[in-house]
C-alpha cells in the first residue's frame, strides 16, 4: 500500500513537473472555443482567434484616407458666387410717373388693365399751363406785329411811300396794327412837312435877303448907303441862313430818330418774339407732359388711388406696365466683393425660392449684363446689378411645366471657375497662417 501510494505520488510529481516546463510552449488550440469561455480573461484572450474585422475595416479606411487625399489632388469642384434677385420680365416693368407736380384730372385705366403702347393713361390738370401759353402767344402775337410794323416804317422811310403791313393775315389785330402805322407814319410826314415847309420859306427869303445885301454892297462902294445900312442886310441874310440849316438840321434829325426808333422796335420785337416763342415751346412741353400714356404694350398693375383732384408730385410712382408677350429674366444683386470674378457670358445656376431646389431642380441661365457701378437698395446698401438670362422659362413641378411669374424670389450661383479639393481644404489655414505671421 506504501508502496503504491509513493508511486502515485512520484508519477503525479513527474507529471507537474513537466507541465511546469512546458507551461510557456503550449499549443495553440489547446483548449476548443467552448472551453476558452471558461477561462481566465487573459487566457481567454491568449486562446481565442484574433477577429479578421479589424484588420479589414482598419485596411479599409486606409484605403478611403488614401483615396480622399488622391482624389483631392486630382478633382476639382466648381467655384460660385451666390447673388439674390428675381425675376423680372425683358426689358423691366415701366414706372409711370409725372415729370411735373400736378393735379388728377381724369383716370383711363384700372389695375390688370390691358394697353397698348401710346394709350393714355392719366390725365393732370393743365387749366395753369394753358393760360400761361395764351399768354405767351397773345404777346408773341404782339411782338410779330411790332416787327413787322418797324418793318414797314423803315421801308417807308426808304422809299418815301405810306407803309403797309403786307406780311400779316387780315384779321382785325392786322388792321388795329395797320391803323396805328399809319398815324406813325402820318405824325411823321406832319412833321416832316413843317420843317420843310420852314425850309422853303427860310430859302425863299434867303434869297431876297441875299439879293438885298448884294445890292447895298455895290452901294457902299459907292458911297451912296452908309456903312450901319449895309451891315445890317449882312446880318439879316446870316441870321437867315443860320435858321435855314437849323430847319435843315432838324429834318435831319427827324429823319434819323424816326429811323432809329423804328430799327429799335424791330430789334426788341424779335427780341420779345423770340423768348415768346421759347416759352411757348416749354409750355407746350409742359402740357404734353401733363398726359401720362403708355409707353409699351402691357398690363396695368400697382395703380396707386387716384380721384380727380388729388395732387401728385414730380417723379412719384402713380402705376407700373408690365409689358406683355416679353420674356422673363433673372435681376440680381451682387456683393462687390464677388464682383472681380463675374463676366458676361458666365453661365450660372438658378434656384427658385418658391420651389425645393432639391426636389423640382434648378435652371440655367448665362450672364447678359454686368452694371458698371454699384446701385443703392432700400437699406442703402451698395451692390453691382447682374442680368442673367434663362434658358428656359418654366420648371417642372410634380410633373406639370410651371411658368416663372414676374417677382419671384431666387437665387443665382454663378460659376466663376474651378479649383483642386485640396485649394479649398487648405487654404483657410493658408490665410491664417498668412495673416498671423503678419501680426504683432
Amino acid at each position: 500500500m506504501r508502496r503504491a501510494l509513493r508511486e502515485l505520488a512520484v508519477r503525479h510529481g513527474r507529471v507537474l513537473a513537466a507541465s511546469w516546463r512546458q507551461r510557456h510552449r503550449r499549443p495553440a488550440g489547446w483548449f476548443d472555443p467552448v472551453e476558452t469561455e471558461f477561462l481566465p480573461s487573459a487566457l481567454s484572450l491568449q486562446e481565442r482567434p484574433i477577429s479578421p474585422t479589424a484588420r479589414w475595416l482598419a485596411r479599409i479606411l486606409m484605403a478611403l484616407a488614401a483615396g480622399a487625399l488622391v482624389w483631392s489632388v486630382v478633382g476639382k469642384t466648381e467655384i460660385v458666387v451666390h447673388a439674390a434677385g428675381k425675376v423680372v420680365p425683358v426689358g423691366q416693368s415701366k414706372i409711370i410717373a409725372a415729370s411735373d407736380t400736378g393735379r388728377v384730372a381724369r383716370v383711363l385705366v384700372a389695375d390688370n388693365s390691358r394697353v397698348a403702347a401710346g394709350d393714355v393713361l392719366l390725365r393732370l390738370d393743365a387749366g395753369v399751363t394753358d393760360a400761361e401759353e395764351r399768354k405767351w402767344r397773345v404777346q408773341a402775337a404782339q411782338a410779330r406785329q411790332d416787327e413787322a410794323r418797324s418793318r414797314a416804317m423803315i421801308r417807308a422811310l426808304d422809299t418815301g411811300r405810306a407803309p403797309v403791313l403786307a406780311e400779316l393775315p387780315a384779321d382785325p389785330g392786322m388792321m388795329a396794327a395797320q391803323s396805328y402805322l399809319d398815324s406813325q407814319y402820318a405824325d411823321y410826314q406832319a412833321q416832316l412837312r413843317s420843317i420843310e415847309a420852314a425850309i422853303a420859306a427860310y430859302r425863299r427869303e434867303l434869297g431876297l435877303v441875299t439879293q438885298i445885301a448884294h445890292a447895298h454892297r455895290g452901294l457902299r462902294r459907292d458911297g451912296d448907303v452908309s456903312q450901319q445900312a449895309y451891315l445890317e442886310k449882312e446880318q439879316a441874310r446870316t441870321t437867315l441862313e443860320g435858321r435855314l440849316r437849323q430847319s435843315e438840321a432838324q429834318r435831319a434829325a427827324l429823319q434819323t430818330q424816326t429811323r432809329r426808333q423804328a430799327f429799335e422796335t424791330l430789334v426788341l420785337a424779335r427780341k420779345l418774339a423770340a423768348q415768346a416763342e421759347q416759352e411757348i415751346a416749354r409750355t407746350s412741353a409742359q402740357r404734353s407732359r401733363l398726359v401720362l400714356t403708355a409707353p409699351v404694350d402691357g398690363v396695368v398693375q400697382q395703380l396707386v388711388a387716384l380721384i380727380e383732384g388729388t395732387a401728385v408730385a414730380a417723379t412719384q410712382p402713380l402705376m407700373m406696365v408690365v409689358p406683355s408677350g416679353a420674356g422673363i429674366q433673372v435681376q440680381a444683386q451682387l456683393d462687390s466683393k464677388d464682383i472681380g470674378f463675374v463676366r458676361a457670358g458666365a453661365s450660372a445656376s438658378v434656384k427658385v425660392g418658391a420651389y425645393d431646389y432639391t426636389k423640382y431642380g434648378t435652371l440655367e441661365g448665362t450672364v447678359l449684363h454686368v452694371s458698371p457701378d454699384t446701385v443703392v437698395d432700400d437699406r442703402q446698401q451698395h451692390s453691382y446689378r447682374v442680368t442673367i438670362a434663362l434658358a428656359q422659362a418654366t420648371l417642372e413641378v410634380d410633373g406639370q411645366p410651371q411658368r416663372l411669374k414676374e417677382g419671384m424670389a431666387v437665387q443665382a450661383d454663378i460659376r466663376t471657375g474651378s479649383r483642386r479639393l485640396i485649394e479649398y481644404l487648405l487654404s483657410p489655414v493658408a490665410r491664417h497662417a498668412g495673416e498671423s505671421l503678419g501680426e504683432r
